[in-house]
């Protein structure tokens, strides 16, 4: 722990001398709390310089980052200007205030420390504005998860059929279609032919047809049984494919 405060201190001296206009440098994370903290965790640090007068936020972060690996690779730096943090603050954003509460300060001209009196003592404090957009935010996060999963669920099965059915095909010496064209490969070339039975075409057809719907929006998400519906179908479809690969095979052989 010793070892990582020398750390911070020959960065702030570094980062002072060498760039102007810091407002305030800030320790954080697990290196501050001291909680599942070892010598090999990072070294989180908050840097905030003053943009009151016009600067380059691009060039501040590249001087920081550059300071910063130079002392240390451990030191990762979050740089903000004076303006951004401000407004975060204004607008309710729960990651600054956290850092206002909790974070030990290594050099500050003024604004850190007095910003996070105030939180502390809840003179500024999350307005309910903030409550609703968390949780607006947590619903579009839950909504966009479960549609990647279905998705991407989708599209893996939609593989298989594709898969599957090129490899048959390929065995059998005909030409192969374009993914999209599958479900008409598998009536024309192998149920017309008697070599798969027709709820095999109709399996393949259901869900790279689903996955189109699902991937241009034209279906909800799928509920998890019929995902599961869908999986066991596909399941099916994969097996029989192998089964029927077998047979041909022995009849190349006879």
């Amino acid at each position: 722990m010793i070892k990582m405060i020398e750390i911070v201190d020959v960065f702030v001296k570094n980062l002072i001398s060498r760039v102007i206009n810091i407002s305030s440098v800030c320790l954080i994370g697990s290196a501050n709390s001291g909680v599942g903290y070892e010598d090999a965790s990072d070294i989180d640090i908050v840097v905030i310089f003053d943009d009151t007068e016009e600067v380059n936020k691009e060039y501040y972060e590249s001087v920081i980052k550059r300071i910063a690996q130079a002392v240390s690779p451990k030191i990762h730096c979050q740089t903000f200007s004076l303006t951004e943090f401000w407004n975060y603050v204004e607008n309710g954003s729960p990651v600054t205030f956290t850092i206002l509460r909790d974070a030990s300060i290594y050099y500050d001209t003024g604004f850190f420390t007095t910003m996070q009196k105030l939180v502390r003592k809840k003179v500024v404090k999350l307005k309910q504005e903030s409550v609703e957009r968390q949780l607006f935010i947590a619903k579009q996060l839950m909504d966009m998860t479960y549609h990647s999963v279905n998705k991407g669920l989708i599209q893996n099965l939609e593989g298989a059929i594709i898969s599957s059915t090129q490899s048959l095909l390929i065995e059998m010496g005909l030409d192969l279609p374009a993914p999209k064209q599958i479900p008409d490969a598998i009536r024309d070339y192998l149920v017309s032919k008697k070599v798969l039975e027709e709820q095999y075409y109709n399996i393949a057809r259901k869900v790279i047809q689903t996955f189109k719907d699902i991937e241009h929006n034209k279906r909800p998400n799928l509920s998890g049984q019929e995902l599961q519906q869908l999986y066991n179908d596909t399941k099916t479809f994969v097996n029989r494919v192998e089964q029927v690969l077998t047979d041909v095979r022995k009849n190349k052989n006879l």
